[in-house]
């Protein structure tokens, strides 16, 4: 499985993962390597697209699975920036009160030399932005002051 999606292969990946999982359904391995298949197969290619239909149809199955930290948290990340993009700002809220903040790195990532954003700056703004988009503004507020 790991395999075929570091190949590329991910539909193959995905044929082989789902037969996995009809006889292992609690297996942690196999749900996390159904996640990454997805996110590669449809939740990238949907964000690129523009496409949030396609973004949350994927989440929304990896969600059932009950999915690790790690990919709990690109998949809201990933749902919030496919959302923001559409400014569909409580699909913004609804999925980022599916972390904590203690559950995101606080480091964020070097691009070309210059600092970016820690994912959980990150889920502060949009989810911040969130709030005051809905009106919400002594939460939005509160949590940008807390973040």
């Amino acid at each position: 499985m790991y395999c075929l999606r570091k190949l590329g292969a991910l539909i193959k990946a995905e044929q082989v993962i789902r037969e996995l999982l009809k006889k292992y359904p609690n297996d942690k391995y196999v749900i996390s390597e159904l996640g990454w298949v997805l996110y590669d197969k449809e939740i990238k290619p949907g964000i690129e697209e523009n496409d949030l239909g396609k973004v949350l149809h994927a989440a929304n199955e990896l969600w059932q699975y009950h999915p690790t930290d790690l990919l709990l948290v690109r998949l809201v990340l990933a749902v919030m920036k496919a959302a923001k993009k559409r400014n569909k700002w409580d699909t913004v809220l609804e999925w980022s009160a599916r972390v904590q903040p203690n559950q995101l790195e606080t480091k964020g990532f070097d691009f070309d030399g210059k600092p970016g954003m820690s994912d959980r700056e990150q889920w502060y703004l949009n989810r911040s932005r969130a709030l005051l988009e809905l009106d919400r503004f002594d939460e939005a507020r509160n949590l940008a002051l807390e973040g």
